[in-house]
């Protein structure tokens, strides 16, 4: 809802002068905020994605787009209906000492390819020159921890098998002629969950790791090992009850993570084994009440010098839902406007950072750690605003540029949206303004403005928030802000 200052601004973003991350940091109940927000009413059309862009969630067994961003229709590699020199796929499922046990019987698997998708939990076993009947295309199972068995051509020559699993289980592969034998078990590990689906990877975990949050006292230890691909993070066992275990994962980023729990030594490791290195930053979330949420370890690959990463902040997000009105959340608006923004962005080449890309939680602070750590060029807040009836329009915030300040700054790229929005939108202009308590625009040390594109509580802003339309032109107009800033930072 509104701030109730009379600025009409959102009131998810100011400092609450410290201490623990928790939910609602810094919010106030700006009164005037409409229905219940359990109401359930969603923004038309709020799962906006393109082809290849990786945010739907599918694995290439039906119609959609791949973890990997590859574009897939169901049985379509090269049409053909003839098993690549008899090298056909034959799947069967069974429980052998209580362990899923799913057995591919092929000639030849050689090239074969696991890994570990989540959100929806699939494991995925891709086998090169291979061919799947039709009549594979689903296999229902009663295991223990695979619910489904489904079954593609999912490229030119290739099949692909996708386990749809319950939570995160480990698996082992057994390698023996003419078949390989993939059994799923409860894992040892406990109490983490490990997310792939998007922009944002992450472990989370039921632990205490940090306590604060514009500034973090750890109680970890991190350290790479001599080529930098592995990082362990190590704190006392007190802290968490994580068991231990690997988890596989082989994706673009990790091979897998181990879990260790010294019972000796007291302590547990998480050892990150990863393609090449990267930055973990570590934070923990708190409840309202000061309870532990969990701790999120987000992996992330910096920019190189010189390259241009524009980070998208979809604003609030999860149990933090925004302001409401008429049964709608400022979340899903705010994502929606994110998502098709992202998606003009990569079409022209820009590369970007999506904060949340579903209704996710994140932290106001660990938002701006992310993109501190991300080396980001500009950073681009996407909210909608809440006050009485009578406020309605658009308005953009940055925070105060230092003395002297030359250059492309805050308030320039703040001036741009502002001006692209009004422009496009041909919303009332509220005006491009200071505001030095907004975390995400103090705490976050490149180029960023908050955009607070129309407000929920005016009728005639509502009508057309709620419309695709509307929040395209919002996106396409933040599109044109960002490249002209590109064009004029020059640093």
């Amino acid at each position: 809802g509104g701030s109730g200052t009379g600025t009409g601004t959102d009131n998810g973003q100011t400092d609450p002068g410290g201490g623990e991350t928790a939910p609602g940091d810094g919010h106030t109940d700006g009164g005037s905020t409409g229905s219940d927000p359990q109401d359930g009413n969603t923004v038309p059309g709020d799962t906006n994605t393109t082809p290849g862009d990786g945010q739907s969630g599918g694995d290439g067994t039906g119609t959609g787009t791949d973890s990997e961003g590859e574009h897939t229709t169901p049985g379509d590699d090269t049409g053909s209906t003839q098993s690549p020199a008899g090298n056909e796929l034959k799947v069967e499922h069974a429980i052998n000492n209580g362990k899923d046990s799913v057995s591919l019987s092929i000639i030849d698997y050689s090239g074969y390819n696991i890994f570990r998708l989540s959100d929806t939990n699939r494991i995925v076993i891709d086998i090169p020159n291979a061919w799947v009947d039709e009549s594979l295309k689903s296999l229902n199972t009663a295991g223990n921890l695979v619910k489904a068995i489904r079954c593609s051509r999912f490229e030119s020559g290739k099949a692909r098998v996708v386990l749809d699993v319950t939570g995160q289980p480990a698996y082992q592969v057994e390698e023996k002629t003419g078949k390989l034998i993939v059994n799923i078990e409860s894992p040892t590990y406990k109490n983490i969950e490990y997310h792939n689906n998007g922009d944002r990877i992450s472990l989370v975990v039921n632990a205490k790791l940090t306590k604060g949050a514009s500034k973090l006292e750890k109680f970890y230890t991190q350290t790479y090992d001599a080529t930098g691909n592995v990082c362990t993070i190590k704190f006392q066992s007190g802290s968490a009850n994580l068991g231990s275990g690997t988890m596989k994962i082989n994706d673009s980023l990790l091979d897998s993570v181990w879990v260790d729990s010294n019972k000796t030594t007291g302590e547990t490791s998480i050892v990150f084994k990863a393609k090449e290195r990267y930055v973990y930053h570590v934070i923990t979330r708190y409840k309202e009440d000061g309870s532990l949420y969990n701790t999120a370890i987000t992996i992330l690959k910096p920019a190189v010098k010189g390259e241009k990463l524009i980070v998208i902040d979809a604003g609030h997000g999860g149990w933090e839902p925004g302001a409401t009105y008429g049964g709608y959340f400022e979340k899903d608006f705010n994502l929606d406007i994110a998502k098709r923004l992202n998606a003009l962005l990569k079409s022209k080449g820009i590369k970007t950072y999506m904060i949340r890309d579903d209704d996710s939680y994140v932290g106001l602070y660990e938002r701006c750690y992310i993109a501190n750590n991300l080396n980001a060029s500009m950073y681009l807040s996407i909210h909608n605003n809440a006050y009485l009836s009578n406020h309605k329009g658009t308005e953009t915030f940055y925070f105060p540029p230092g003395e002297g300040a030359t250059g492309f700054t805050g308030k320039r790229f703040a001036e741009l949206v502002q001006q692209k929005l009004v422009s496009t939108l041909n919303t009332y202009n509220r005006g491009a303004k200071q505001h030095s308590l907004y975390v995400v625009l103090k705490a976050t040390t490149m180029h960023s403005a908050l955009a607070e594109i129309a407000f929920m509580t005016n009728k005639e802003d509502l009508d057309r928030l709620k419309t695709e339309a509307f929040r395209q032109k919002a996106a396409e107009a933040l599109c044109e802000a960002v490249l002209q800033g590109i064009a004029e930072d020059k640093d």
